[in-house]
């Protein structure tokens, strides 16, 4: 997974669309979101044993899935335009790499904006990141 992180870091391209893939039986549960990025889409996705996975590419195979762009969204809004600048994935006490942290920024004088993705019981929920000081 850290590969494509890297690939997204040092290709410098922005976030241009989030989009959220959700089962509609299951109200507000995100089952998995695309980040575009340049034409590019990368999936993150919430597996069954509560771990977190990322590849490249759509997730055909989630077809039954509904889909709703999120670009725009109070969540991603800072994010877009922007490239990804640090990509972190998260272990928790368990030994399970159940999250991923994406910080975006424009360069070493904006100070961005940081957003993680965790799996809690099958569901990706979103957190921002946000400095004390």
């Amino acid at each position: 997974m850290m590969e494509i992180i890297d690939k997204l870091v040092d290709s410098g391209a922005p976030l241009s669309k989030v989009v959220r893939l959700y089962d509609k039986e299951l109200g507000d549960d995100n089952g998995a979101f695309e980040l575009t990025f340049a034409g590019n889409v990368i999936s993150l996705l919430a597996m069954e044993d509560d771990s977190i996975s990322l590849i490249i590419g759509t997730l055909e195979e989630l077809n039954d899935l509904s889909k709703q762009d999120v670009s725009r969204s109070n969540v991603w809004k800072s994010a877009i335009g922007k490239p990804l600048s640090w990509g972190w994935l998260l272990t928790n006490n368990r030994g399970y790499s159940d999250s991923i942290q994406l910080h975006f920024s424009d360069g070493i004088f904006d100070m961005g904006f940081t957003l993680q993705l965790l799996v809690e019981c099958s569901s990706l929920k979103i957190r921002a990141v946000i400095d004390i000081e």
